[in-house]
């Protein structure tokens, strides 16, 4: 078995028989789902939300955060595969102010680490934190404008409904998020 980060040929990669599985939010494949809906097929395994991780050491010791005090910070961009722009990242560059960025990391786990040794923050998955905070010395605040619910889904290509071991791995997946998250 090979897990892979995201990039910008997920959906062709499933579609071309090179990959089985994609997790990933339903934005994310949005486009590719309108053009080949009829090839993919997906399940979503859980709903999550964004919260502003920053270290538990960091200097700023409130509860909250407000947009300015944000923007002030250094941050920390998630670009998956070095290219794609995290969800929070392109709502940020809806907003009337911008972040100061710091760098980008490719993927949550090294942008979670990074901040929990820094004063910077990131906009990142409240599940993330919850589940990894105490490893990395990360806590969270609730994120200062409006953010989607994330819905993670599993992304397949239609040929292997009849496959029993896809089917097994698909369900081997749905049970472990179900036990992590409950």
């Amino acid at each position: 078995m090979q897990f892979e980060e995201l990039s910008a040929d997920t959906a062709d990669r499933i579609l071309d028989g090179q990959i089985d599985f994609a997790i990933t939010i339903s934005a994310r494949l949005l486009d590719k789902m309108q053009t080949h809906g009829e090839f993919l097929r997906s399940e979503k395994l859980f709903t999550d939300q964004f919260v502003v991780a920053i270290a538990k050491d960091n200097a700023y010791t409130e509860d909250t955060i407000t947009f300015d005090r944000l923007c002030e910070m250094g941050y920390i961009e998630t670009r998956f595969g070095g290219v794609i722009a995290g969800v929070s990242e392109q709502l940020w560059r809806q907003q009337p102010k911008q972040p100061h960025t710091c760098g980008w990391l490719p993927n949550f786990q090294l942008t979670l680490h990074t901040v929990g040794q820094t004063d910077m923050a990131a906009i990142l998955p409240s599940l993330l934190v919850v589940l990894q905070g105490e490893r990395y010395n990360v806590r969270s605040l609730p994120v200062p404008f409006e953010m989607p619910i994330l819905e993670e889904r599993l992304y397949w290509h239609k040929r292997n409904d009849s496959d029993a071991g896809h089917r097994w791995m698909a369900q081997t997946l749905e049970r472990v998020v179900h036990d992590l998250i409950i």
